[in-house]
């Protein structure tokens, strides 16, 4: 939503200046400064967000469905043919 910011800030600092008001022409100018650096710090916290969950989502263990803890998908699988339980390890 910044951008209407600076588009309305900007457009009225052009105006401003057309008319010759230079005060309101310089004023126009720092406020679209300081939304330029707003929209910047937001898009740094966006972008490290985004960063953040990449990796922890990379770094969630895979779950093999079917599988007791500590025991690999074959070796439960044999022990369900058999009709037991798999022992882990």
């Amino acid at each position: 939503m910044t951008r209407y910011g600076i588009t309305e800030c900007h457009t009225a600092g052009v105006c401003a200046k057309a008319l010759g008001a230079k005060g309101d022409q310089a004023k126009l100018k720092t406020d679209t400064k300081e939304i330029h650096g707003g929209n910047a710090c937001m898009s740094t916290l966006a972008d490290t967000s985004a960063t953040l969950k990449a990796k922890a989502k990379a770094e969630q263990p895979t779950v093999r469905v079917g599988a007791a803890p500590g025991t690999t998908l074959p070796t439960a699988k044999r022990a369900a043919d058999q009709g037991r339980r798999p022992k882990p390890g």
